[in-house]
């Protein structure tokens, strides 16, 4: 175990913040492919041969979806002391805010086979919480993108029954740094919108997330030329719980930003730009933010 945690700290040191890729064994990609052609028929009876048990129960969640688009990616995670390996199942699509996620299913071996096992529920905390974040948010309306930077805070909220940490954040952003506040990199894995890392030692921690995109979802998150509006996954969260916030945005000159809480900040730049700090001390579950040519 003290060799596994060695690896992966040396991993993190070489690599800097870029996610820990392992090689996908061959069946499991096989068996990714196969599923992945049948996903689109919303029908867990054509998943038989390829789960363990009743596909029925453990596919339920098809029954609450009429998209057509979810996709299988594998996730594989290495041996963590305390845990062995793990090799996961992503079903995946765009997910808008307050609607399902993607599914994360373990994956077992039986009999020289890999099949498709029980759904971990994006309910499952593993015993940790993020409660606050603290964030700073540059759109660029020209290029449609926007820069993040979220210094979050994790606490362990029971006894943690993983050494992982499992949280989500939208696919369509990339991480460029994922730090401690002394910016010592922190390994992670990703696939779709699973953001897996290990969890800090202390009780309470401050880690610092700096990522970057560009959203496109009609009618939920979008960039436009006269507008933005970020609704789904775009801050990570832990089971969709409830958090603080205290987020620092910069609009452009005739731009208007929004988003939950009291302005505590409101500053007029040389170049005509707005930074505005918002304030919300009521946790909440879902923030949104908007900004636009608004009158």
């Amino acid at each position: 175990m003290k060799r596994c945690t060695a690896l992966l700290c040396l991993a993190c040191l070489l690599l800097g913040t870029r996610p820990v890729v392992a090689e996908t064994p061959i069946e499991v990609t096989t068996l990714l492919q196969k599923a992945d052609a049948l996903l689109a028929n919303l029908n867990p009876t054509t998943l038989a041969p390829f789960t363990e048990g009743d596909s029925q129960a453990k596919f339920h969640w098809m029954q609450y979806t009429r998209s057509k688009d979810w996709h299988a990616a594998p996730l594989l995670l290495p041996a963590t002391e305390g845990q062995n390996a793990q090799e996961f199942a992503v079903f995946h699509r765009f997910n808008s805010c307050e609607s399902a996620g993607d599914h994360l299913h373990r994956l077992v071996r039986s009999e020289g086979k890999v099949l498709i096992g029980e759904e971990i529920p994006e309910t499952e905390t593993f015993g940790y919480r993020i409660t606050h974040h603290k964030m700073g948010l540059t759109p660029n309306m020209t290029t449609k993108s926007v820069q993040f930077t979220d210094r979050f805070t994790l606490e362990k909220s029971a006894e943690p029954t993983s050494p992982l940490v499992f949280t989500r954040l939208l696919a369509d952003y990339k991480i460029t740094a994922f730090t401690d506040l002394n910016g010592k990199n922190i390994p992670y894995w990703r696939t779709a919108s699973l953001l897996i890392f290990p969890a800090p030692k202390a009780e309470k921690s401050e880690l610092k997330l700096v990522y970057s995109g560009s959203v496109n979802h009609d009618g939920s998150d979008y960039i436009l030329e006269n507008e933005m509006t970020l609704n789904s996954y775009w801050y990570p969260v832990i089971s969709r719980l409830p958090s603080t916030l205290r987020l620092t945005a910069t609009a452009p000159k005739g731009y208007t930003a929004l988003t939950h809480g009291e302005i505590v900040e409101n500053k007029t730049n040389p170049d005509g730009t707005t930074t505005l700090t918002f304030e919300n001390k009521i946790p909440i579950c879902y923030f949104t933010f908007d900004m636009g040519k608004y009158h």
